[in-house]
């Protein structure tokens, strides 16, 4: 069996192309045969998402079993401290090893490659460190994000309702000073320097602020993909073939990221029961993309 396996492991790489040989030359796909393919393959993969997804709950519960534990007992002093500082590195490190594992998962389906779900799920431990820089740089992203997406946000309900930013502030941050202080400043400044009640030009620059971050969003989401599957890279080299991958196809990807996004928020309504496709499905996308990308000639 485990000869077999390794033929096919050596069968499935054999059509793989370098780092170096994808990024010089072009590649293109249809978002319809991404999801028509995707959707093709989605049998047999189900049940491994959902013992990942399964993993995660586990983990969830034991983190708010530990909170309201601190909350009832109030056992203070070393251990608040001690469990507090146990349950962020788990909340840190679990979402890391769901998403790798599940990446393992999926591209180990698509090479029609056998799965082990134990084995396969947390083949990634060893290299959890710099995923976890890989992790952090993402949330660095996320977080830069916040304050344009925000600002946008306000001024645009602030110009279209006519009603002052500062109650839309009172209205959302109430009893939080920091945040309040943080938005209040940039849009009286912002407001202050072109003269605008209701910051129109504010909001055009908070609306330009975004499109460096969304560019930056859409064009690293590949580096997880390409770190995983090429063993030996650095962190850096997998962002920038990401980047330099993502450039050449951006707003294709863009519409492929939407589309399936869009799908997966529909799948929701129903009580989340639509997960149970639409999750792998769109891990599914993902890896045919990376496919597409590495592996067709």
């Amino acid at each position: 069996m485990e000869e077999q396996n390794h033929q096919t492991t050596n069968n499935s790489n054999s059509t793989k192309r370098s780092i170096e040989e994808v990024v010089a030359n072009d590649y293109n796909f249809k978002i319809g045969d991404i999801l028509s393919k995707s959707w093709s393959k989605i049998s047999g993969l189900k049940l491994p998402f959902f013992l990942g997804f399964l993993f995660l709950c586990v983990v969830a519960i034991f983190i708010a079993l530990m909170i309201f534990g601190q909350a009832i007992f109030g056992l203070g002093g070393l251990y608040i401290n001690v469990s507090g500082f146990i349950i962020l590195i788990i909340a840190i490190i679990t979402p890391i090893i769901l998403y790798s594992g599940l990446i393992v998962i999926t591209l180990k389906h698509l090479r029609k490659e056998t799965i082990n779900f134990k084995k396969d799920f947390f083949s990634t431990v060893s290299m959890l460190h710099k995923l976890f820089l890989l992790n952090l740089f993402f949330l660095v992203i996320a977080i830069c994000s916040i304050v344009p997406y925000a600002l946008f946000a306000i001024l645009m309900i602030s110009i279209l309702l006519g009603i002052p930013y500062l109650d839309i502030f009172n209205f959302l941050w109430h009893g939080n000073d920091f945040l309040h202080y943080i938005f209040g400043s940039i849009i009286d400044a912002s407001c202050f320097i072109f003269d605008g009640q209701f910051g129109v030009i504010p909001a055009l620059i908070a609306f330009l602020l975004l499109i460096p971050v969304i560019y930056l969003i859409y064009a690293y989401f590949l580096s997880p993909w390409i770190y995983i599957d090429n063993k030996g890279i650095s962190i850096w080299k997998a962002m920038e073939t990401s980047r330099k991958l993502v450039t050449k196809r951006w707003f294709k990807i863009f519409g492929l990221v939407f589309v399936v996004g869009l799908i997966v928020m529909i799948s929701a309504i129903p009580f989340g029961i639509g997960f149970i496709w639409t999750m792998p499905f769109a891990y599914l996308c993902i890896g045919t993309l990376y496919q597409t990308i590495f592996e067709e000639k």
